[in-house]
């Protein structure tokens, strides 16, 4: 029986709501459901499949199109680089991006989703390269690979601290860049 079906009505003990979860909204149909369900043993969750299907995959990995993503934003951090006045002996090229890519088993290096390397603007699962230290440039032993949600979770962590304390980001040591994670 679905939410909209059972409005109004208590659903009996041996029944069961089952609340498809389709687009992460759990706190939204549970609500609904939890209202209609004598006890709570009655509601149960489960999220549907992933898509694994040949016939409509989310978006294919085409190795030229990742190819090109890649170089598009090493292309984007060179210049980032050179606007902050960092000079780099170590430049980071495409091959290293991929030594990473295997390094790390193409996870984010932080929350461990699956990267995309073929993706849609502003999708949250793309790959992101990021600096370790803000001090340096883009170079080949201060990168990792992150997801683009944890990128800009980091960031907004950065700002956040260096506006309450005055500290520059370059100086915040690991600790306190943890305890600024576990914060958000």
């Amino acid at each position: 029986m679905t939410v909209h079906s059972s409005q109004g009505l208590t659903i009996e003990d041996p029944q069961k709501v089952w609340i498809v979860d389709d687009y992460m909204q759990w706190s939204n149909l549970a609500y609904l459901a939890v209202s209609r369900v004598q006890y709570i043993h009655q509601l149960h969750r489960c999220c549907s499949p992933p898509e694994t299907s040949n016939n409509t995959p989310r978006l294919a990995y085409d190795e030229n199109k990742a190819f090109k993503n890649i170089a598009r934003k090493l292309q984007a951090y060179k210049r980032v680089d050179a606007a902050k006045g960092h000079k780099c002996n170590l430049r980071l090229r495409m091959k290293d991006v991929e030594a990473l890519k295997k390094k790390q088993r193409n996870r984010c290096d932080s929350c461990n989703i699956e990267l995309l390397w073929c993706y849609e603007p502003k999708d949250t699962r793309q790959f992101s390269i990021v600096r370790i230290n803000n001090a340096q440039g883009h170079a080949r032993d201060n990168v990792r690979l992150l997801c683009l949600e944890c990128s800009r979770k980091r960031t907004a962590a950065t700002f956040t601290h260096c506006e309450a304390t005055d500290v520059p980001p370059e100086n915040i040591s690991a600790d306190q860049l943890q305890n600024l994670f576990d914060s958000i």
